[in-house]
């Protein structure tokens, strides 16, 4: 297996590496809030070191909802202090998806 050195010196590499710490944890939370039944699109918003996730559900099921942010909390002390990821749930039964902000889309279902 491959190793990848990390710089601390943004100059040298720095930033890929803060990149890089970033992706194990939010990688499994995406791929744990595409694994439930409800969601029909995930995507994701940045703005700095902000990340968005948007999750869009069929109807709104509360069971789901806490489902999805105790994923949120579970991998929340796997994402770096610098990252800020804040995670949104919205029903289409009760939303037009054309008044959300636009998002990038990772998983379609």
């Amino acid at each position: 297996m491959a190793t990848v050195e990390r710089h601390t010196d943004i100059q040298t590499g720095g930033l890929v590496g803060l990149v890089l710490d970033a992706l194990p944890g939010l990688l499994a939370f995406i791929v744990q809030l595409a694994l439930i039944a409800n969601v029909r699109k995930l995507g994701y918003s940045t703005y700095g070191s902000d990340v968005d996730i948007w999750v869009l559900t069929d109807t709104e099921d509360l069971a789901e909802v806490e489902e999805m942010f105790a994923l949120e909390h579970k991998y929340y002390d796997q994402f770096p202090r610098w990252l800020h990821v804040e995670l949104h749930v919205l029903p289409l039964s009760e939303i037009r998806e054309p008044n959300l902000p636009r998002f990038e889309v990772l998983f379609q279902r």
